[in-house]
C-alpha cells in the first residue's frame, strides 16, 4: 500500500479514504477508495499497471479465516465475562466482545492467540 499512499499524499480526501480502508477493511470503505483509484488509473497508465500488479498479488493470498466470540449482543441487564480465549493455528481475523450493549459490563481475562 506504500506506493498507493505515496501517490495520494497531499490529497486529503483520498488520504482519508485510504486510512478508512486500512482501519475498517470493509467493502464500503474499499468502494470509497476505488473511486480515487479509478480516476488516478485513467490519468496515469504506469500507476494503473502498479495497481493491476497489486491486485494480482492479492488474489494469490489465502483469505483470512474469521472468528467471532460474543459479538452483536444487546442485553437489558449486565454482562460479565470472566475468562474468554480465542485460539487459531492460522492467520485469522479475530473479534471478541464487539458491538455489545448492556447496562454494565465487567471483563476479566480476555485472550486472543495465533
Amino acid at each position: 500500500m506504500g506506493s498507493i499512499t505515496a501517490r495520494f499524499k497531499g490529497d486529503k480526501r483520498a488520504e482519508r479514504a485510504l486510512a478508512m480502508v486500512e482501519a475498517e477493511k470493509t467493502p464500503e470503505s474499499a468502494q470509497t477508495l476505488a473511486v480515487y483509484l479509478e480516476d488516478e488509473m485513467k490519468a496515469a497508465p504506469e500507476f494503473a499497471e502498479l495497481v493491476r500488479q497489486i491486485v494480482i498479488a492479492l488474489q494469490a493470498v489465502e483469505p483470512l479465516g474469521k472468528q467471532e466470540m460474543a459479538t452483536g449482543l444487546k442485553l437489558e441487564g449486565d454482562l460479565e465475562a470472566e475468562k474468554m480465549t480465542q485460539r487459531s493455528k492460522d492467520a485469522t481475523d479475530q473479534a471478541m466482545l464487539k458491538n455489545i450493549e448492556a447496562k454494565t459490563i465487567k471483563l476479566g481475562d480476555l485472550t486472543q492467540e495465533q
